[in-house]
């Protein structure tokens, strides 16, 4: 009766202990004593043991509860994040829209200042050629407002340099 149950171990063992020194008796050799003490050995372990560790634990029934408690973290997480994307996306989305109608109210002031600019530097060039005397303050505005295009980074900026070739074109005008 015993002997069915312990020829599959006995062979287990044999082969446990060849596999193991399977490499090494083709290369270095080994002694036929370090293989049989080992085939004992292993005899000896599945004899008393299991040779497989502890037994597994028993299966759980499937648990909707425990599967969603499971993903929910992650779920939580990927909300939070296209929430927070979904915010940043919006923001970011406003500032370009602002930067471009800045950018497109200072293109349409900087060509009027220019124009304005332009016209108050023929209009005292005209003065000039006729022989007329210059109004001072008229080139003082003509000047200020050249200085001031280069400097002007804003379109509320350079609608004041708009301003002030205005004045010059008026004093120019009254003159």
């Amino acid at each position: 009766m015993s002997r069915p149950v312990r020829r599959p171990k006995a062979d287990s063992a044999r082969d446990y202990a060849y596999g193991r020194y399977e490499w090494a008796s083709f290369t270095q050799g080994s002694p036929m004593q370090d293989c049989i003490g080992t085939v004992l050995e292993r005899l000896q372990f599945l004899l008393g043991n299991t040779a497989y560790g502890r037994p597994q634990p028993r299966a759980r029934p499937f648990d909707v509860r425990r599967t969603i408690s499971g993903f929910m973290p992650w779920v939580l997480v990927g909300a939070a994040l296209v929430l927070g994307f979904a915010g940043i996306y919006t923001w970011r989305r406003g500032l370009v829209v602002r930067a471009d109608a800045e950018r497109r109210a200072m293109r349409r002031e900087r060509a009027g200042a220019m124009a304005r600019i332009g016209e108050l530097g023929a209009r005292l060039l005209a003065v000039e050629e006729r022989g007329d005397k210059v109004d001072p303050a008229a080139a003082e505005r003509h000047a200020t407002a050249r200085t001031l295009y280069d400097q002007a980074l804003t379109a509320k900026a350079m609608a004041e340099v708009g301003a002030i070739a205005d004045e010059g074109l008026e004093l120019v005008t009254t003159a």
